[in-house]
């Protein structure tokens, strides 16, 4: 009798991942995993660096930018600043002139209070408030308050002075930024350039001897006493009627 069983089951046999490989074929694996780590790890390497590279680059590219914007900027200001400043010493000199030219008359009424050139007595109109007008044809405003009348003094004052005539509208032509050149004086009367019917801007009563520019230049006058050693006075911005 035959105790072996009908069917037998074929055992497996477990074999290692690689156990089958020959050696040469275990080798050129293991090289080629080697390599192929080297190669990973190069590439990892070079792409920081390359990275770093790249953000050293648009670091020094910002700074570089940055300082040109700088430098443009700084030169911009450093030409501004020159424009301006030569804008106010050539404004300084005009105002320097034209006040000396002023000083200068005054200080020769007797010799200029020439009726051929301009009369006061007959170039002014008393208005209906009370003020005094000229021609608005004329090259300057006169304005006179309603509270003054028009003495002998003054009209001898302003035929001197209406001689601005002859050099304050080339200033106003030479400096076009420049708005206006007015002159006040102490009865309150004003010459204005160039003529914009000052009469119909301000109120019959106003007077220019109250005005910031007119007291602030006043002041100075009084502490330069040589009349001819006077230095233009600026004035912080202002409303402005004149």
């Amino acid at each position: 009798m035959n105790n072996q069983p009908l069917f037998t089951k074929p055992i497996a046999k477990r074999t290692h991942l690689f156990g089958s490989l020959s050696l040469r074929a275990k080798l050129i694996l293991g090289n080629m995993l080697i390599i192929i780590i080297a190669v990973v790890g190069t590439g990892y390497y070079v792409y920081g660096r390359a990275n770093a590279a790249n953000a050293y680059l648009a670091g020094q590219l910002d700074k570089n930018v940055l300082q040109q914007a700088q430098d443009k900027l700084n030169s911009t200001s450093a030409s501004q600043a020159s424009g301006l400043n030569n804008f106010f010493v050539q404004m300084g000199r005009d105002v320097t002139a034209i006040g000396a030219t002023a000083s200068n008359m005054l200080s020769q009424e007797t010799t200029l209070n020439n009726t051929a050139f301009w009369d006061a007595s007959t170039a002014l109109a008393r208005l209906p408030n009370g003020s005094w007008d000229n021609s608005n044809a004329e090259l300057s405003s006169v304005f006179i308050p309603a509270k003054q009348s028009l003495t002998p003094d003054l009209v001898a004052e302003l035929n001197t002075i209406k001689q601005l005539d002859l050099t304050a509208p080339t200033i106003l032509n030479q400096n076009p930024d420049t708005v206006a050149i007015y002159f006040g004086g102490r009865s309150g009367e004003t010459l204005y350039y160039p003529n914009i019917d000052l009469a119909s801007v301000v109120p019959p009563d106003f007077d220019v001897t109250s005005r910031p520019w007119y007291v602030n230049a006043s002041r100075r006058t009084t502490l330069a006493r040589n009349q001819f050693g006077r230095t233009p006075t600026w004035m912080q911005l202002f409303m402005d009627w004149l």
